[in-house]
Parts: C-alpha cells; sequence; structure tokens
C-alpha cells in the first residue's frame, strides 16, 4: 500500500490500485471519493453518527465505526461487535458526499422502497481506496458462459436482436450485453443464470437510465433469466422494463 497526499493522489492518475490516506481533510477529500466511488471500493475508519429513514427509523449514536461503500451502491456500517453491519443499503443505491462545519456527511439514498441514510463523520482517522476484480464465484463464470451463447444467438432474447457489444462500461458498472432490436432501438440485458433478484432489477435500472441520458434513441432493458423472483418482476414492470426467460444448461 502506498501512502499519498491529497494532491499527489489527484496528479497520479495511473496510480497503484490502493491507496491509504491518515487524518485526511475532509473538504479535499470529497472531490477524491466523488471520482472513485463507481470504480472503487471505499473504506472509511471515522467518528461518526448515522441516521435512518425509510419503512421505520433509527439512529446510529457518535462512535468508531467502520463504513464500507462499494461501486455498485452497497453501503455497510460495521462496529466490533457481530457479522451483520449495524445498518445498510443495497446495491443500487445512490451515494453523495458533501461537506458541512468540518465534517463529511455521506447520503445513502433508493427510491423503490423509499430509504434513505445519512452519516456524519466527526472524525477521518483512515481512508482507504481499492480497485477490486470481479472475478470468483463459479456463478459468474457461468453468466459469462451464457452471455457467449446468448452473443452467437441473439434470438434467444427475441427474433431481430442484434449484440453490438459485450461488457459495455458505465459509470455504474459494466453491462452484460449490448443490443439492437429489429427497430433500433438499443438494448441494455442484465443476465443471470439463477433466480433474477431485486437487485438485479435495480442495477439494470441504473444502467438503463445512464443510456436514456447518453444515447439518442430508445432505451429498453431486458433481464434474461430462468427464472425471476415475484417482487423482481413487480418492481421490473414498474420501471416498464423487461423479463425474458432464458435457461442454459
Amino acid at each position: 500500500m502506498i501512502f499519498l497526499s491529497l494532491n499527489d493522489f489527484i496528479e497520479a492518475t495511473n496510480g497503484p490500485k490502493c491507496r491509504v490516506f491518515e487524518n485526511p481533510d475532509p473538504k479535499e477529500l470529497i472531490e477524491v471519493l466523488k471520482k472513485l466511488k463507481t470504480s472503487h471500493v471505499i473504506t472509511i475508519f471515522a467518528l461518526c453518527d448515522a441516521f435512518y429513514k425509510g419503512r421505520a427509523q433509527s439512529t446510529l449514536d457518535k462512535g468508531e465505526r467502520l463504513i464500507i461503500i462499494k461501486p455498485d451502491g452497497t453501503l455497510l456500517i460495521h462496529d466490533s461487535r457481530s457479522r451483520e453491519p449495524k445498518n445498510w443499503q443495497p446495491p443500487g443505491s445512490i451515494i453523495t458526499f458533501s461537506y458541512n462545519n468540518g465534517s463529511l456527511l455521506i447520503k445513502s439514498k433508493r427510491y423503490n422502497p423509499r430509504e434513505e441514510i445519512r452519516i456524519t463523520c466527526y472524525t477521518l482517522y483512515v481512508v482507504i481506496t481499492a480497485r477490486l476484480g470481479r472475478g470468483g464465484l463459479s456463478l459468474e463464470g457461468s453468466e459469462k458462459e451464457m452471455a457467449e451463447i446468448i452473443n452467437k444467438n441473439p434470438s434467444l432474447i427475441e427474433e431481430g436482436l442484434r449484440i453490438v457489444k459485450r461488457e459495455a462500461k458505465t459509470p455504474y458498472g459494466y453491462v452484460d450485453l449490448l443490443g439492437e432490436d429489429a427497430k433500433g432501438r438499443l438494448v441494455v440485458i442484465e443476465l443471470k443464470r439463477g433466480i433474477a433478484q431485486i437487485n438485479a432489477v435495480y442495477q439494470l435500472v441504473r444502467y438503463v437510465e445512464y443510456f436514456r441520458s447518453t444515447a439518442r434513441r430508445e432505451v429498453r432493458g431486458i433481464i434474461a433469466a430462468p427464472k425471476i423472483s415475484k417482487n423482481a418482476m413487480l418492481i421490473l414492470k414498474r420501471y416498464g422494463l423487461e423479463y425474458k426467460r432464458v435457461k442454459i444448461r
């Protein structure tokens, strides 16, 4: 691990995968966090408190905690006990950073259901940013195989579909498949080898919203999986997105 000042970091655009900031100035740190939140895992050890508002309300009193923020929007707040976080937000949540009266403010928000966590960091002891890989579980490998098969046989999704790119990069992660349908509409495809759950829907929503803001044409979003959960299907329809049953052995 390499220790850098904030100025050194901003200048070193092609630096190491892992950077450590000791007792950083929160006002300067914000620009770093904004740049890295969609590409790096951010770990913050701080004196903080937190407030949750959503299906209920809860408050974490001021204390020393570990805050983990992942590029997919996941937020975890840990203390010294238990495997489970004291509070958390799932993938697809929107993370923002701001500065107020000497403190770093972190806000995590999601809209379906409507939930929000606000964290005030009064003292920053250590902040670590790390660019981690995506590989690992065999399930990910099988989804890659699924992408290869659909890439060669787009009609498994629908007739007239043409795949234009695999692993298309966005600020929110990599889209499994990007295609174009028979009417010239852009098609964003999220693949799941098993049962598609709610987090897959929220991830697709972020991808579709990104391409709708950048592409000058209509954009569709599709989850392709053998099955989809009932709740995931309800949310998918709410956002006007689609499900295609694809089962590859």
